[in-house]
């Protein structure tokens, strides 16, 4: 008996109280009862009988016909008590103290049972809370059915076995958050044991978390409720004061029963009197208005998911390589551009072999309708063009009819609809509390729907001057323009008339809403300011400047069309919000087949030169630096005013000159870099190669990169260079008297032909193992030349990357498969989603062994196609 206790306590070390070690013994003594009254004709082999029978025979002073596991555990820990101290007393000779350490431990471990079998008048706890370690994961979930994978409700459970009064400081996520429903259900509301809850808010823990104060105590008739979350520093006084009243203002009285009605059973206590009409007249969203669906979760984000400008422009789109995803994002009601792309296979392999993913929804993908961010503190939706799957994080909203789909979208975005879902959701809005919320609400108004319609043409019209947006035609900008203003998108002026009217409908629409519901006191919608949404900057003479220069680098390297910003082309009308989006924007240069264009798609009366290769160099003189071929561009659309525009540019700008904006990592790229980041993934296009020094740059544009592209680098552009700065350096060694400057020219000379040396070495070591493929996305590609890059935030990111898939952390990758093929190839043997990512099924071994292991771990919920 004892040798199975031990056994039992084996996950004490990590569980804790969490352990019901009193169970446990309650069945090892019923266990031996049932054995010592079975003797002999228990055993099923020979050795086991002679055994059992020579026990059986003994004369033993422990009767175990009239024991309980009470009086055995006491009986039996004093005998055991007695005999390890004995053991440790005579402990002799090389093994003393390990048999004293032992000794010293199991007393330990019994004295922990003691604590676990008593019962407590009070227990008050701060229980951790997250998820425990992969070995207790299995023991929780088969003795904590409402465990939730976290561990603060194990302990809110197990310590109401421990004592009648439970008192905790928690983290108030469980009162609103889906994933806790049954929780809520079986331990603070069905069983009646929740009989006080303080809400205190942000700021109390040292941890980022929001939390209340609980008291539970045996069966109670009503819940007290002191809200305290708005008194900031005043909460500590104010908390004595509320205690030593029992009533007033900051008192609320709910019944249990109040809850148990609410969607989710939510513990939400200060529901709106229109809510609760509403509620009671048994109307809901899902039965009259719209449906919310959870979509896909990519587990290994980082192998799936791509910004939209890192993949190939050609295998974008519905059903293709990379699918349009909607994952959530920045606030942003009525309008949000599509930036996410998800890796495509039809039988959804790849991400079904991963054991953290889960597709559901699917029967829904790819149909029109709205989408919203889950994690918000306010709700909010914009459209979801037709074609696109969408995630656990971005979900999906799906009118009953898309008739009336401005209606529904006008409806969500407003300030009652905003204040309720905060009430029942908090930060986490999941699909269910959407479709529970009971509001009975109508779909005839048809003013909602038109507001709606126009405040979503406006922030099309804002997003389509955004580099980043698949709308995009031509950049905004402050130069002087004279006649030619009309061939570029908007002013500021316009911008802001455009964010007014938005604004303006938007409250109009919260307003109309509100009296719908009968919502007299309705809190106003939060409004953004939406075009620093797009733009993640601020609406600026220096933004302006910045993207047009911008457009014309990408002019220049041919991936937009600079006869949108001449007038020879027409900016084309917006597009339906709800159509499928194109595999290019309509600003990009583009073949017949509305393909990104070639050489050879491009016809010769097009008025700029490009830069086919994708290769740029900062060299004055050169025929494709950077700073002049952005002025061919500047000349292509303001001809003779072509150098006021490029000194106008520079002022705005705050640089002497065109050349030091771009030369200077802390100026292009790094705006270049930010208007290329998005929800915290860097992904810029345009890459400055530069030596130590800085002093010479390659511009390598990432959609025309190849295996070739840094021996062009080296044969193309720095031998030349190098072969020109040592004639140079040669020619002053070989000058008689020279003069001060000579010396100083002479050092510089000789400094750059050392840099440019060793810049050649570095382009050449890596150019031997670089493959690089583009859907890997930005980071991994550009990570093996992380030395090359000046700006130093961008470096370290690049480097850490690096040094993760030298540590093969992202095996996924084809560019490990490309370095490190025998590796990645042993790896493919054991994990199913390596061996998909590198079409290496054949090498996938299934093992069984494996899959045994695999008891305790989350299930993997998966629909198939």
């Amino acid at each position: 008996m004892l040798h199975k206790v031990f056994d039992a306590m084996t996950l004490a070390g990590e569980a804790g109280s969490l352990l019901k070690i009193e169970d446990e013994i309650t069945t090892i003594v019923a266990e031996a009862k049932r054995q010592w009254r079975a003797g002999p004709k228990l055993a099923q082999s020979t050795f086991l009988a002679d055994r059992a029978e020579r026990i059986t025979q003994r004369a033993l002073d422990l009767d175990a016909s009239g024991i309980t596991d009470a009086t055995f555990w006491t009986r039996a820990e004093e005998r055991i008590d007695a005999a390890l101290k004995d053991y440790a007393a005579f402990a002799e000779g090389d093994g003393a103290y390990r048999r004293r350490l032992f000794a010293d431990d199991a007393a330990r471990g019994f004295a922990f049972i003691d604590l676990c079998r008593k019962r407590y008048d009070v227990v008050l706890m701060n229980p951790p809370f997250g998820e425990t370690s992969e070995r207790t994961q299995g023991y929780l979930q088969q003795n904590y059915p409402d465990w939730n994978f976290n561990l603060f409700c194990c302990f809110i459970s197990r310590t109401l076995n421990f004592a009648n009064y439970v008192g905790a400081i928690t983290d108030r996520a469980y009162m609103l958050k889906t994933s806790y429903e049954d929780f809520r259900r079986n331990w603070h509301l069905q069983l009646q044991r929740l009989a006080t809850l303080v809400d205190l808010g942000w700021g109390i823990l040292d941890a980022n978390v929001e939390v209340n104060l609980q008291i539970f105590e045996p069966q109670v008739q009503h819940i007290d409720i002191i809200n305290l979350m708005n008194l900031a520093d005043q909460r500590p006084n104010a908390l004595l004061q509320a205690c030593s009243m029992s009533s007033g203002n900051s008192w609320i009285a709910r019944e249990h029963e109040y809850f148990l009605d609410l969607p989710n059973a939510v513990l939400s206590y200060e529901l709106p009197v229109w809510q609760e009409a509403a509620r009671k007249q048994g109307k809901n969203i899902t039965e009259n208005f719209a449906t919310a669906v959870s979509g896909m979760k990519a587990g290994k984000v980082e192998q799936f998911v791509r910004l939209m400008w890192e993949v190939p422009e050609a295998e974008r789109g519905s059903k293709k390589g990379w699918n349009y995803f909607q994952n959530g994002g920045s606030f942003a009601p009525y309008y949000y551009p599509t930036i996410w792309v998800l890796q495509y296979r039809s039988n959804w392999s790849h991400i079904k072999s991963v054991p953290s993913s889960r597709i559901t929804g699917l029967e829904e993908y790819w149909r029109p309708g709205l989408s919203y961010g889950k994690r918000t503190d306010y709700i909010y939706c914009y459209p979801m063009p037709q074609g696109q799957i969408f995630s656990n994080e971005g979900m999906a909203v799906f009118p009953q009819q898309m008739r009336y789909v401005y209606q529904v979208m006008g409806f969500i975005n407003s300030g009652s609809c905003q204040y309720l879902m905060n009430l029942l959701a908090g930060q986490h809005k999941a699909h269910s509390y959407f479709n529970k919320m009971a509001l009975a609400m109508p779909i005839t108004d048809e003013n909602v729907s038109k507001n709606s319609e126009i405040i979503v043409n406006n922030l099309q019209r804002i997003d389509r001057t955004s580099e980043t947006s698949m709308l995009f035609c031509v950049p905004l900008t402050s130069l002087l323009l004279e006649g030619q203003k009309e061939t570029f998108a908007y002013t500021e002026s316009e911008i802001i008339n455009l964010v007014n009217d938005a604004e303006r409908l938007l409250e109009q629409n919260s307003q109309l809403v509100a009296h719908i519901l009968g919502d007299t006191d309705y809190v106003a919608a939060k409004i953004p300011n939406w075009a620093e949404l797009i733009y993640e900057a601020p609406l600026s003479d220096n933004l302006f400047a910045s993207s047009t220069l911008s457009y014309f680098v990408g002019c220049v390297l041919g991936r937009w069309d600079i006869r949108y910003a001449t007038g020879e082309r027409t900016i084309p009308e917006l597009p339906d919000p709800f159509a499928p989006l194109p595999v290019c924007p309509p600003g990009m240069l583009q073949n017949a087949q509305g393909l990104p264009a070639t050489h050879t798609s491009v016809p010769a009366s097009y008025p700029l030169r490009i830069t086919w290769p994708g290769i740029l160099v900062d060299d004055e003189g050169h025929d494709e630096d950077i700073a002049g071929r952005v002025r061919e561009a500047i000349q292509v659309i303001w001809g003779g005013r072509a150098e006021a525009i490029e000194q106008e540019a520079c002022e705005i700008l705050g640089v002497r000159a065109l050349r030091d904006y771009i030369s200077k990592p802390a100026l292009f790229f790094a705006d270049h870099l930010q208007r290329y980041s998005k929800s915290r993934r860097q992904a810029p296009i345009y890459w400055p190669l530069s030596t130590r020094s800085g002093d010479y740059t390659l511009w390598l544009y990432y959609h025309r990169l190849s295996d070739q592209t840094l021996y062009s680098c080296v044969n193309d552009f720095v031998e030349p260079k190098l072969a020109q700065v040592s004639d140079q350096a040669a020619g002053l060694r070989r000058k008689s008297g020279r003069t001060g400057k000579d010396e100083k020219d002479l050092e510089r000379l000789t400094d750059l032909e050392q840099e440019l040396q060793d810049f050649r070495a570095e382009l050449l070591r890596v150019a031997a193992f670089w493959k690089p493929n583009l859907n890997d996305g930005v980071q991994i590609t550009a990570a093996p030349l992380w030395k090359l890059f000046a700006h130093k935030p961008w470096q370290k990111r690049l480097k850490e990357t690096w040094e993760k898939l030298e540590a093969g952390e992202y095996d996924w990758a084809h560019l490990s498969y490309s370095i490190w093929p025998d590796r990645v190839r042993t790896k493919c043997k054991t994990d199913k989603s390596l061996a998909i990512a590198h079409d290496l099924e054949s090498l996938y071994v299934v093992s069984l062994a494996g899959a045994k292991k695999g008891r305790g771990k989350q299930v993997v919920e998966v629909e198939d196609e």
